[in-house]
């Protein structure tokens, strides 16, 4: 039960990393639910990730039309 139990939790971790490599904001997407879904997937890879690593995951999936507004705000949280 022990081995099925961590199994299932590097499992899913494993795919909480995959998502946070590829997902991408889609069109009609509000970036509060963007910003939702990568910091779920950031917290079941590392609940101790760091907010310069969640700024890269999220930075790197936003819309283009909001990269270069968000890059002028300089932000160093997630907040």
């Amino acid at each position: 039960e022990a081995v099925k139990h961590a199994f299932g939790s590097t499992k899913a971790q494993q795919l909480a990393f995959e998502q946070l490599k590829w997902y991408k904001q889609t069109v009609n997407q509000a970036i509060t639910q963007y910003y939702d879904t990568i910091m779920e997937s950031c917290k079941k890879v590392d609940a101790a990730m760091p907010d310069s690593l969640k700024l890269k995951y999220l930075m790197a999936g936003i819309k283009d039309s909001l990269k270069l507004q968000v890059a002028l705000q300089d932000p160093k949280t997630t907040d």
